[in-house]
């Protein structure tokens, strides 16, 4: 009963440090601090600190007030997809307390495994979030979480069997669901890497040459023209015969519209004539702009990176 009771206190707080990380140091530590449990693993007492209790409830303030801002709360994910799953194989590692060296790496690997899963299935379903048009579900999810994060925090100390089911239940959901939420991670990677980019000097005229020339050799027989036109990244939010997320390229010119898949997907390109430009609508957030496109034959949903979005406003000017 003891290795399942450690068993579930190991996944519980890596599962949940995966989405909060500092909601779940400033739990486990103010529970140690007061003694709010009995039996917990002598090595917690290295969080009965009043300096790192402090911290973790500042950073905790800090990213409540984030996870609330649409488009922020996706940048703060990514920057925390390294620190939160290392925060979880620490925990997972005082959970064990002193054991041999292949236990501890052992449970090293499945703090770090189950905050990483944790913590991609967050950031994706952010992700799905923040293209709603309304501003509250974000906000609604946001509190949900931080919630969800100490309630199970502190049943991984108190009653760890009863968090150990609730954990496996929602590791199994995560597996079921992370293969629909993939697209939305890479995007969110994506939109990161050229926000950085952006920041460092890259050009989006560059960016749109270089994308030009790696999708030459796709165009072939589709009668698309690279001459006089902007190229730039694109995902799919809505759009006939394609899937949500799916990636590919905005292709504009004076006449048309196209938008064509990423290799990977092996779809045919599909474009609409060049709608006036009261009928493109941009919609601004901290990686992506929102492009919603209205022509006369269909409308398309898309995001676009930010820095190419103004590439792509100012020609359509």
């Amino acid at each position: 009963m003891e290795i399942i009771a450690k068993l579930g206190s190991l996944l519980g707080l890596s599962f949940v440090s995966g989405i909060n990380l500092y909601a779940t140091v400033g739990v486990v530590g103010l529970v140690t601090k007061f003694n709010l449990i009995q039996g917990l693993p002598p090595e917690f007492q290295a969080l009965n600190n009043n300096l790192i209790i402090t911290v973790a409830i500042i950073l905790y303030a800090c990213e409540f007030l984030a996870d609330k801002i649409p488009g922020f709360d996706t940048a703060w994910d990514a920057i925390h997809t390294v620190i939160r799953p290392f925060g979880g194989a620490l925990l997972a590692l005082m959970t064990v307390g002193k054991a041999s060296p292949g236990a501890e790496v052992l449970a090293f690997m499945i703090g770090a495994t189950m905050a990483t899963g944790s913590h991609l299935a967050k950031s994706g379903f952010r992700v799905l979030i923040n293209t709603s048009p309304e501003p509250f579900s974000n906000m609604v999810v946001s509190v949900a979480e931080d919630m969800g994060v100490v309630g199970l925090a502190y049943l991984s100390m108190a009653h760890p069997v009863l968090a150990l089911i609730i954990t496996v239940i929602l590791t199994i959901i995560i597996i079921i669901v992370l293969p629909f939420l993939w697209r939305a991670i890479l995007m969110l990677l994506s939109g990161l890497w050229h926000r950085l980019k952006s920041v460092s000097g890259s050009s989006a005229e560059q960016g749109a040459k270089s994308i030009a020339i790696k999708i030459a050799s796709q165009i072939g027989d589709t009668g698309i023209s690279l001459d006089n036109s902007v190229v730039v990244p694109a995902w799919v939010i809505k759009m006939r015969g394609f899937k949500r997320w799916q990636k590919g390229y905005l292709v504009c010119d004076d006449k048309n519209l196209y938008f064509m898949p990423s290799r990977m997907f092996k779809k045919t390109p599909v474009s609409i004539p060049r709608p006036n430009r009261e009928r493109i609508l941009f919609g601004k957030g901290f990686l992506f702009h929102k492009v919603f496109i209205n022509s006369e034959r269909e409308s398309w949903n898309l995001i676009v990176p930010r820095n190419y979005a103004k590439l792509l406003e100012e020609y359509l000017v």
